[in-house]
């Protein structure tokens, strides 16, 4: 009765979809909340089984190694990775990759109270053409850090929650409760 009652009350799950249009989707969360795997994850599932033509844009210039995290897995994974800081950087970069089918904008960390660097985000994704930002969550994160950053990220358009780590957790209420909300 209780995971009926949940599972009523908990959004759907949306897949990214690519069709005839580009894609571009941009990757909101905390430091260390997992953007970068994710990005590489959902790169490489598209590359492996369907040969789209991906590009990764890494926008983290705030994180030691983080560009190298992200050659070696655009490297293994075998798509184009790009770099862009600024927003003229990032519509250069979008627009050099007109024939790519799907792009995924990686982001530095932005804590919750960070509004400087959100906005800064925010408007790298505009530059980018984002259509849809996922609000990445470590999942062993507190109910409360997990509400606040929905919460800042409500600047974002058509958002989408996605947990990482989500095999190391006992306990699944704060994901469940912040999905509900």
């Amino acid at each position: 009765r209780a995971a009926s009652f949940l599972a009523q009350r908990l959004p759907p799950c949306k897949h990214i979809r690519i069709g005839n249009k580009r894609k571009v989707i941009g990757f909101f969360g905390s430091s260390g909340a997992g953007k970068t795997t994710a990005v590489a994850k959902i790169a490489a599932g598209f590359a492996l089984k369907r040969k789209e033509r991906i590009v990764v844009v890494s926008a983290d210039d705030r994180r030691v190694g983080g560009l190298d995290q992200a050659r070696a897995f655009a490297h293994i994974i075998g798509v184009a990775l790009e770099c862009a800081y600024s927003e003229e950087e990032m519509a250069d970069v979008i627009g050099r990759h007109d024939q790519a089918q799907l792009i995924l904008v990686d982001a530095p960390g932005c804590g919750p109270n960070d509004q400087g660097e959100r906005e800064r985000q925010h408007r790298l994704f505009a530059a980018a053409g984002v259509q849809e930002v996922h609000i990445v969550i470590d999942a062993l994160s507190s109910l409360e850090h997990m509400l606040d950053i929905v919460e800042v990220s409500a600047i974002f358009p058509e958002r989408r929650l996605l947990f990482t780590k989500t095999d190391e957790v006992s306990r699944p209420g704060s994901m469940l409760s912040t999905a509900i909300h």
